[in-house]
């Protein structure tokens, strides 16, 4: 149900991202059918709050910073204004803190561990996606694009169940750690506000290099993790413990990368069929009469 949300949040947006366009084009001589896409490679730092103790920070633990694959459209409507939609997926299966050395070390003081059972693996990539408004600063060479934008984030953690005899005695236990409203479940999406900029150098007409950087803040209600310890020969609950996270899906982001304008459309305002080099030439003639894109330096 909750992605259902997602998906017609996301519809909403695009429509009204698609009719600002609109607008703002029938004041325009010409329409922009140049769209960017760019394509990067970059490492994502994981901003969690673990505070001592904290069980669910080792369930979600990314110690390290992992590697992250970025794609992004961007298309600008009028000068100044465009809207982009973005795409991060994330790698940090390799990169997280085993949760035995986090949670299961510290149970080996008084209990002999019996078994240690991960239900379910992380997934071996969490995918983010945003889209949103981006406003442009340009010259003749650089570009620089400020952006903020909503959208949904699947950080990734692990429910465990944990066998424990007690040390001296012949209590047993069986301790589990689940998300609460999700069991079972390795990944959970999180409503998030993205905000970031991204600066450009042109290479060519046709190419150009960025650097990207973004910072995602999750929002809306905070993440639940119910600890329950369980006596085997009575079923009754010994311990029962409650965490809480509200930031769980922070991450700071940074990439580089490759991009390319696309030209929407194969046809003059005759219908003739021209080349991809005069295409190009015209497009961006275009831009830098009507939109500014890398304008010509005037001397």
């Amino acid at each position: 149900m909750k992605r259902f949300h997602l998906l017609v949040l996301l519809f909403g947006i695009c429509s009204l991202l698609k009719a600002q366009e609109g607008q703002l084009l029938s004041h325009s001589r010409e329409s922009n059918k140049l769209l960017q896409l760019n394509a990067g490679l970059g490492t994502s730092f994981d901003l969690m709050h673990r505070g001592a103790g904290n069980a669910f920070a080792s369930i979600a633990a990314k110690k390290s910073p992992f590697p992250i694959l970025d794609f992004r459209l961007e298309h600008f409507f009028s000068r100044k204004w465009g809207w982009f939609a973005n795409i991060k997926i994330g790698i940090p299966s390799k990169y997280r803190t085993d949760y035995y050395s986090e949670l299961a070390r510290v149970l080996e003081k008084d209990y002999y561990i019996r078994n240690h059972i991960f239900e379910k693996q992380t997934l071996p990539v969490t995918p983010c996606l945003a889209v949103g408004v981006v406003h442009r600063i340009e010259n003749s060479h650089w570009a620089f694009y400020p952006r903020l934008g909503i959208g949904v984030n699947s950080p990734g953690f692990q429910d465990v169940c944990i066998g424990l005899k007690k040390k001296g005695g012949n209590q047993l236990y069986d301790t589990r750690h689940d998300i609460k409203y999700g069991l079972g479940q390795d990944n959970r999406d999180v409503f998030i506000l993205s905000t970031g900029f991204s600066l450009n150098y042109k290479l060519s007409t046709y190419c150009y290099l960025f650097l990207s950087v973004d910072y995602i803040q999750p929002i809306g209600s905070h993440l639940i993790m119910e600890s329950i310890t369980t006596d085997l020969y009575t079923n009754e609950v010994v311990d029962r413990r409650i965490y809480k996270t509200s930031t769980l899906g922070r991450d700071l982001n940074v990439c580089v990368g490759v991009g390319i304008p696309i030209r929407l459309g194969r046809k003059d305002r005759k219908g003739q069929i021209t080349s991809r080099k005069e295409r190009m030439r015209k497009i961006m003639e275009q831009k830098r009469k009507s939109f500014g894109l890398f304008p010509t330096t005037v001397k």
